[in-house]
């Protein structure tokens, strides 16, 4: 039964019972070999590093940006949703029909292990440990995804084997998954060391976008500049002063590497078979059905 509401978004999508539907990355392979659906793909999603501000290794900005430079990046991960992404900002996200990741370019650092591995042995004359014990959080579908990335970090900062002092330094970088409700649960308590964690656009403003890193505030990050800057973003009246108040606060956001941007999702909107005229609108969620027709 189709209506029965055990069913997938997908499922009742290609049944017919639903006309249209947003689907996510994920959701959207199950419907690779489905007849007649159309879709509209568009970048909602940013999937970031996040370093936890209040655990001994990274409250140090060393030992962050030393872990963020490692981390291998791939033009081609394995998920065809997914993209390697130099920007917070998602793509849906748009200034007069633009969109401000485009106008704005690439602003997170690329992986430099010579770069890394240098910045991570002067964090370890800070840092009061050599026990470097870190857990990374993620979602299951996502372990794979984020062990590829992880590969940087293993032939770079992890070879680093004793300390400025001679000290032997011992290493445990793991992966633990969790589904997502029990996620957001430990991010909401900061209960993690680090975690690979999707952030999705809920309207067209960057700004909107870029405010929830401080008022959910999961990393510990917290700054007067950082929203100052988009107060000024919003208050602009002009395209270009608002492009440079958005740069500056993302920039700002990026360089302290506790938020620290991997990938994008792509999300799609889909229509099921017979369907058309449909209006939508990328990032907003808004559908007009004022021509809709159906076969």
């Amino acid at each position: 039964d189709s209506s029965d509401p055990k069913k997938s978004v997908t499922a009742r999508l290609e049944s017919g019972y639903y006309d249209a539907a947003f689907i996510s990355g994920k959701e959207s392979e199950k419907l690779k070999n489905a007849q007649g659906i159309n879709y509209v793909p568009y970048q909602d999603t940013t999937w970031v590093l996040m370093l936890n501000m209040n655990n001994e290794i990274f409250q140090s900005k060393k030992m962050r940006q030393a872990f963020c430079l490692g981390l291998t990046r791939t033009d081609k991960p394995e998920k065809s949703y997914l993209s390697d992404s130099r920007s917070l900002i998602p793509e849906a996200c748009s200034i007069d029909s633009k969109s401000v990741s485009k106008a704005i370019g690439p602003v997170a650092p690329v992986q430099n292990i010579p770069n890394s591995v240098a910045i991570w042995k002067s964090g370890l004359k800070i840092v009061d440990t050599t026990d470097i014990d870190i857990t990374i959080i993620t979602t299951p579908e996502m372990e794979n995804v984020l062990k590829a990335h992880l590969q940087g970090i293993q032939s770079g900062i992890s070879t680093v084997s004793k300390n400025a002092d001679g000290d032997a330094v011992n290493y445990s970088i793991k992966v633990e998954t969790h589904e997502a409700d029990e996620l957001l649960s430990l991010l909401k308590t900061k209960e993690y060391d680090a975690a690979f964690y999707p952030y999705k656009s809920v309207s067209t403003s960057a700004v909107t976008f870029l405010r929830t890193f401080s008022e959910y505030n999961r990393t510990g990050f917290s700054s007067a500049k950082f929203d100052k800057c988009l107060d000024l973003a919003e208050k602009a009246t002009d395209t270009t002063s608002k492009l440079k108040y958005i740069k500056k606060a993302e920039k700002y956001l990026i360089n302290t590497y506790s938020i620290y941007p991997l990938l994008s999702e792509t999300s799609y909107y889909a229509t099921a078979k017979g369907v058309s005229g449909i209006q939508f609108h990328a990032g907003s969620g808004r559908v007009s059905f004022v021509n809709a027709k159906r076969k």
